[in-house]
């Protein structure tokens, strides 16, 4: 007879929450990183827009184009105060994620033991059934030649 795990069908139900969880938890593991370089690109933008704004007051150029610069810098302040509250949610987010998909991945490795412990007994207690048989045969094959 094959062996069969009563809680076979947790257990899949088990892997099956894990991996959603971890999925969730690389899409947002993708998000913080893709924040993260959008911050970067926005620090390197703001840096280049400061260099030009000394270099127009260093050459003396006309104030719509250092108004202009300004503005730019304004506006690069704001969507970088923007970017920083989004990684910050993302970031609390992944935080989160990686809790739940912790105790999903522990819940599976528990039942995954279960299984593993559970059919190394079925095979022992097989071995036995299997080895007591062979005695009995062995017993009884003894006993009719003695007849």
């Amino acid at each position: 007879m094959a062996y069969r795990f009563p809680l076979a069908a947790v257990l899949r139900v088990r892997e099956s929450i894990e991996k959603r969880e971890e999925r969730a938890l690389q899409q947002l593991q993708t998000k913080v990183s893709q924040l993260s370089q959008k911050l970067d690109e926005l620090d390197l933008q703001q840096r280049s827009i400061l260099d030009l704004r000394l270099k127009a007051i260093e050459r003396s150029i006309a104030a719509v184009h250092l108004h202009s610069l300004e503005q730019s810098l304004i506006g690069l302040t704001e969507y970088r105060q923007a970017l920083t509250k989004e990684l910050q949610v993302a970031t609390e987010q992944r935080d989160r994620q990686m809790l739940l998909y912790m105790a999903s991945h522990r819940d599976r490795e528990l039942l995954t033991d279960m299984f593993v412990k559970s059919k190394e007994i079925y095979g022992q207690e097989s071995d036995r059934r299997e080895q007591s048989r062979l005695d009995d045969l062995f017993n009884y094959r003894g006993l009719a030649k003695r007849r």
